[in-house]
């Protein structure tokens, strides 16, 4: 059986971890959050993550490279109607993105 695991719902995902099994099979659905590959011989490969995510995250990094500060980049994001599990950003949730390497 082949499986994925989604990283946790609190932050927006670059990548989900997709799980396949060492002999190349296929990869399967994301699983809900807290789940895990159920066997050793499964490999996980990251895949891009859900478009929307994706895009507020260029965003993120792409504000920070022009030097904003967080508070900045939250008063955009906050701007743009962008929320993360329904909650409005803060400085805290930006800079874990800007710094978690998934």
């Amino acid at each position: 059986m082949v499986e994925a695991k989604e990283l946790p719902a609190s932050s927006p995902r670059r990548y989900s971890e997709m799980v396949g099994h060492s002999d190349g099979g296929r990869l399967g659905r994301v699983l809900n959050e807290r789940q895990q590959k159920s066997l050793k011989t499964d490999r996980i490969t990251l895949v891009l993550g859900p478009l929307k995510e994706l895009e507020t995250v260029r965003l993120i990094f792409a504000l920070s490279a022009e030097g904003r500060s967080c508070t900045e980049i939250v008063r955009e994001l906050d701007r743009r109607g962008s929320v993360i599990n329904g909650k409005p950003w803060n400085d805290l949730t930006v800079l874990q993105v800007l710094t978690n390497p998934k």
